[in-house]
């Protein structure tokens, strides 16, 4: 069946005011309510004395002091770290890794995954290097101290993720020395996981080529400005030229070098991994005997012969917090400017064969494999109806992802000379996030797709 889309009438925004501010901590400049802790509200009679609150807070602030001076002191060994070491000696260890890594972004991924690296892989934590921005500075020299990597804060820009080309007139000014970011921490046979934001991942695979360096990402990033730049057309904005562009780099790199894995965490990723043992299933279920395609052809022609019209990438995100969504706050369980970068990209999907005519708002694409379709308005304005094993049947919207694009194309079967498209199926992602980032977004699009000042991740702390 083809996917059922909710014509939504909004414009397609440029995000204004760029990433949002920063998260709200026990110093926050906006008062404290009773609802901060999920309690009821309290009657005037009750409410505590100015007093009793200002010593709340400074005992509150005092303990978060303390915490952290606790975990940044090596000399101070945590009951956490004790169950951490004892922890990480019972679990399967599943490769090895001589060189160092650079784990580029420290957000929720990158916190996340910094614990399960160290307990999965063979490495020394010391030749782990977490390379982030200032605004995630803080929580990157805790986890360094806690772990006992490296923690660098700079914020990569086009003029300093590479090192510089010094000339000997200029080889002692600071302006040139602080441009070199990249190149003192990775050289050949060391790995580059770009888990960050608002740093292009075609640069960063092109200097990883160029050095023999192992490279690892979840999306194609471009440069600051990429998915809302109001002077670029929106064609120029989407995951498909993105990915178009990522193409022409691999197509240009001479003959074999370092391995590079692009768009491969869950989703984009892991997922498409799925499809296919999804595909085997269906076969299995309809009786079908079929021996496990060994070929991009293979696999389209069986997508094709069990009669796939659409696959939905589904996401019900049902994580609930006890504070409530603040105004001009905007709460989710992952990257905040991610995903209100990638909500207010175009909407887009993997065009299928099937489909009788396009969207009355649709645009599509004058160069490249032809995969996929846009959308002139939002991907958080525009609703899909699909379904997830857990919720059952909702709503969800159909954000840009990289795999709507990819699994299309990869299924795609062409006949004759010219290449006529004989087969491919609708893809796209439909996502409900938590319903605090329901709430988030409605006040986003309320005010113009500008940006709120505060952000807030549910996530407990990993550092």
């Amino acid at each position: 069946m083809a996917a059922v889309l909710a014509h939504a009438t909004a414009p397609l925004p440029c995000v204004k005011g760029g990433a949002a501010g920063p998260e709200w901590t026990s110093t926050d400049p906006r008062p404290a309510t009773p609802l901060d802790s999920g309690a009821q509200p309290l009657s005037p009679a009750s409410q505590p004395s100015k007093h009793k609150v200002r010593r709340r807070r400074a005992a509150r602030a005092l303990g978060d002091r303390v915490a952290r001076v606790w975990s940044a002191c090596p000399f101070i060994p945590s009951l956490t770290s004790r169950r951490e070491q004892r922890a990480h000696s019972e679990h399967t260890v599943y490769a090895a890794l001589p060189g160092r890594l650079l784990i580029l972004g420290f957000g929720s991924i990158g916190a996340g995954v910094l614990p399960l690296l160290l307990r999965h892989v063979a490495m020394q934590p010391s030749d782990v290097t977490l390379l982030t921005a200032p605004d995630r500075g803080a929580e990157a020299r805790a986890a360094a101290a806690r772990y006992g990597t490296q923690a660098v804060v700079v914020a990569l820009t086009p003029e300093n993720y590479e090192e510089a080309r010094l000339c000997c007139e200029c080889a002692q000014s600071p302006t040139h020395a602080s441009r070199q970011v990249l190149t003192p921490l990775l050289s050949a046979g060391d790995f580059l996981l770009n888990v960050s934001v608002d740093v292009s991942s075609v640069a960063l695979l092109a200097f990883a080529a160029a050095r023999g360096v192992l490279y690892l990402d979840t999306v194609v990033e471009p440069w600051p400005g990429g998915y809302n730049d109001p002077k670029l057309p929106v064609a120029a904005r989407s995951n498909y030229a993105q990915r178009e562009e990522m193409l022409a780099l691999r197509a240009s790199l001479p003959g074999p070098g370092p391995t590079a894995l692009v768009t491969h965490g869950a989703n984009p990723g892991l997922v498409s991994h799925l499809v296919k043992q999804a595909l085997l299933d269906v076969a299995a279920a309809a009786g079908m005997t079929v021996a496990e395609p060994t070929s991009r052809a293979g696999w389209a022609a069986l997508a094709a012969a069990l009669g796939v019209k659409a696959i939905h990438i589904s996401e019900r995100d049902s994580q609930a917090s006890a504070q409530p969504k603040r105004p001009g706050e905007f709460v989710n369980t992952w990257s905040v400017d991610g995903f209100i970068s990638e909500g207010c990209q175009p909407a887009e999907l993997g065009w299928g064969s099937h489909e009788r005519a396009l969207p009355p708002d649709a645009g599509v694409h004058a160069a490249g494999s032809g995969a996929a379709i846009y959308l002139n308005r939002p991907g958080c304005a525009t609703k899909v109806r699909s379904w997830s094993p857990g919720e059952g049947p909702f709503h969800g919207f159909l954000i840009t992802h990289n795999e709507a694009v990819s699994i299309a194309d990869f299924l795609t079967l062409r006949e004759g000379e010219g290449g006529r498209v004989a087969y491919r199926p609708t893809v796209h992602y439909s996502y409900h996030p938590c319903d605090a980032a329901i709430a988030s977004l409605h006040e986003l699009a309320g005010k113009n797709f500008a940006a709120q000042p505060f952000k807030r991740l549910l996530a407990r702390r990993m550092w």
